[in-house]
């Protein structure tokens, strides 16, 4: 399934000790939201702002470690993988249980979960509604292929996946 953290970049705070003073888009000095001569202080991230995207990665990671979540007295937690830093191992949150109980990649706010549905699945995306307010779910299924980071990611009946860009090929071609 894929998933998309709403307004990732507002869950970052600037941290202390730094001021980032901005202006407010000029179109809002035009339309006369705000007077001519306006700055603001900024208290967290946002969009646009070049180092959002560090301050989100570092807000985002803390969070993902953090995570706990339990399933019928059975705790369960993510594990970054030691190989990319943007691929996290669902497990158990014991030493004596390592199975592999799923995957989550992430890029940027972007988040692509897969694991078997049931209790442990459904009480992770809960834990992570907790942190974030996430988009709406996409659910691959061979009637509904999904998008990631441009790739189309289609389900075969047979169980296999197919990967493409034609879409996003086209797009480069029509401009």
């Amino acid at each position: 399934s894929k998933h998309d953290v709403k307004g990732a970049f507002l869950h970052a705070k600037i941290p202390e000790g730094k001021i980032v003073i901005v202006s407010p888009p000029e179109q809002w000095v035009r339309w006369g939201i705000v007077p001519a001569g306006t700055y603001w202080t900024l208290e967290k991230a946002v969009y646009g702002l070049r180092e959002s995207p560090f301050l989100w990665s570092q807000e985002r990671d803390t969070q993902l470690s953090d995570l706990r979540w339990t399933v019928n007295s059975r705790d369960f937690r993510l594990q970054r993988c030691s190989a990319d830093s943007q691929l996290w191992i669902l497990r158990e949150d014991r030493p004596d249980r390592s199975a592999l109980l799923g995957l989550l990649i992430v890029y940027v706010d972007d988040f692509i979960l897969q694991a078997k549905e049931g209790d442990m699945r459904t009480s992770f995306l809960t834990a992570l509604k907790a942190v974030w307010t996430l988009a709406k779910e996409e659910v691959l299924t061979v009637e509904h292929p999904i998008t990631f980071l441009g790739i189309d990611i289609v389900m075969r009946r047979n169980g296999d996946y197919f990967l493409h860009q034609e879409r996003f090929v086209e797009s480069l071609l029509d401009k």
